[in-house]
């Protein structure tokens, strides 16, 4: 059953772009083409909605541009920004704020399509938990923690969650019976693809593929490369011809959902699709991590390290160490290294103090760790990070390091919060730590950013990481006492 967006929770749009106000008919473009790609996104996740839409332009300076979807902003990279007006432009220009009339608009559904996809679980709002939590019996405020966080999980992995409020109540039902990581791992299992389609018109799918364009193996080598890595193998891949995607264009749908299609480069041929389809993948390489690859590679382990397999499958639930080697990738941890991450898991505390030092056989369990005792995954994969910072740091091979810490006023304000368990993605912190990362320029990408603790660590991730895909946040218990560390502070006034 497919979603009706035309009924259903309220899903409120805002589009900000930079430059000079648009005349009324382009104005009215611009929110009709943002609100078809939400309501897209909608049907394709098996969210119901109903798309209202705000749109308007900040000035000739373009500081305050982003798209915010139930109050949530999200951003493009000014990379990613600049390269589709310029495939806009046909190469004329980059600069968001000097395009208008038809070409304004097709970079407006492009912006909303790229901001949407680096976080779609902004397209779940509170409405939808109350949908999904009217039945008898349900409700209350942990339930609907634990179903946000099955919801978040899944929907930002790009997968259908429901087809429309009635099976999204039945997700609901389910959420007050099964751990979210358990519920979530399923939903993933279940809904993902096994196959990436290269989507685009039979005319253009003719002519790269034919002749001097043909090069065969240039999906062999981005298999190659995406498991050099990240330690995964990824999709298989497949043509798709469609109508309606634009002359020499072409996309990707990964699981649920499509990306904004590029123009092929004038003599383009098969090689330019893999480039850009290298770029998307990379992006999203954690939504390719699911609980059979997890089987497989540690199935593959097992042949080698019988006893650390043995060990780790008697400790922790699969799809816990699912989510965890999903979070890994993401925060760009290849899993060519699962076996070191295997063997930190057998030695992890899971409830360790921040100034102690663990010896290395000092965490183990000797029995199974109840899914609901064992920590977050994001969490996990930090002590995991901890381990092997104070070994490094032990054993002598710890230099000198450099990372980047929240004003002193913001961070103060954010501690806070997590006290008093009121932090949230997008939130008025949220956009002050984003201006503060901002203002720190190329820091930002060759330092790590420090948080105070294991929580406001995994909220700055996920509140930075659409605009900043590459910067790495660390809890500050991952440095060792004493290590040799300077701080760097953002100004108060970023």
């Amino acid at each position: 059953m497919a979603a009706d967006v035309n009924r259903g929770p309220e899903v409120p749009v805002r589009l900000v772009l930079p430059g000079p106000a648009a005349d009324r008919a382009t104005h009215a473009a611009v929110r009709e083409a943002a609100g078809d790609v939400v309501e897209e996104h909608l049907r394709a996740l098996g969210l119901p909605g109903r798309v209202e839409v705000t749109a308007d332009r900040s000035g000739q300076d373009g500081a305050l541009w982003g798209l915010w979807v139930h109050g949530e902003r999200l951003r493009c990279t000014a990379d990613e920004a600049m390269e589709l007006v310029e495939d806009a432009t046909e190469g004329r220009t980059g600069d968001i704020a000097s395009v208008d009339g038809d070409v304004l608009v097709q970079v407006a559904a492009g912006l909303c399509t790229i901001a949407l996809q680096s976080r779609l679980s902004a397209l779940v709002g509170p409405e939808h938990l109350e949908l999904a939590l009217s039945g008898p019996g349900l409700g209350g405020p942990p339930q609907a923690q634990a179903l946000r966080q099955v919801l978040t999980t899944v929907v930002d992995c790009g997968i259908a969650v429901t087809g429309g409020a009635e099976d999204l109540r039945e997700v609901g039902a389910r959420s007050a019976e099964a751990h979210p990581v358990v519920l979530a791992e399923e939903l993933i299992a279940a809904g993902r693809a096994t196959v990436l389609d290269v989507v685009m018109q039979l005319d253009t799918l003719r002519a790269v593929t034919s002749g001097e364009s043909l090069d065969e193996e240039v999906f062999v080598d981005l298999r190659t490369e995406l498991y050099r890595d990240f330690g995964i193998l990824g999709p298989d891949f497949r043509f798709a011809p469609a109508a309606g995607i634009g002359d020499a264009a072409f996309a990707f749908r990964l699981n649920a959902v499509r990306t904004w299609p590029y123009h092929l480069p004038t003599g383009g041929g098969l090689a330019a699709v893999a480039d850009s389809l290298k770029v998307a993948v990379r992006n999203r390489a954690h939504w390719f991590v699911s609980t059979d690859a997890v089987q497989e590679m540690n199935g593959k382990l097992a042949l080698a390290l019988p006893d650390t397999l043995t060990a780790v499958r008697a400790l922790y639930p699969l799809e816990w160490l699912t989510a965890l080697a999903r979070v890994a990738v993401d925060e760009g941890t290849s899993l060519r290294h699962l076996a070191t991450i295997l063997d930190r898991l057998l030695d992890l505390d899971l409830h360790p103090r921040a100034e102690l030092l663990r010896l290395r056989e000092g965490g183990a369990y000797r029995s199974g760790v109840p899914i609901e005792d064992l920590p977050h995954p994001r969490d996990a994969l930090a002590l995991v990070r901890q381990l092997a910072a104070e070994e490094r740091w032990r054993t002598g091979r710890s230099g000198s390091r450099t990372v980047l810490e929240l004003s002193e006023g913001l961070d103060e304000a954010v501690r806070a919060l997590a006290e008093e368990g009121r932090l949230h993605v997008g939130n008025t912190e949220a956009e002050r730590a984003a201006a503060q990362v901002r203002s720190m320029g190329d820091r930002s990408v060759e330092y790590p950013l420090v948080a105070d603790s294991l929580t406001v660590r995994a909220w700055l991730r996920e509140s930075l990481r659409s605009e900043f895909p590459d910067l790495r946040v660390l809890a500050r218990s991952e440095i060792p006492p004493g290590a040799d560390v300077t701080f760097v502070r953002a100004p108060d006034d970023a």
